[in-house]
């Protein structure tokens, strides 16, 4: 969950509109040990990313 800090925030949204929850999966690659890892391969929450996005070209001074 992103918590944006009061002095981030602009006064154009309400406070529950400064909310973010993504979903993230992660697959990991072990090796024929299964002692380390080889490949870690990440899926993103794209709606939620792009939420996020926004909010953060909200923020004074931006991203």
């Amino acid at each position: 969950q992103a918590i944006f800090r009061d002095e981030a925030r602009d006064s154009g949204l309400a406070d529950e509109e400064w909310c973010y929850r993504g979903e993230y999966i992660f697959v990991l690659t072990l090796d024929e040990k299964r002692e380390r890892v080889e490949r870690v391969l990440e899926f993103v929450d794209i709606k939620g990313t792009e939420r996020l996005r926004e909010l953060m070209g909200r923020e004074p001074g931006g991203m």
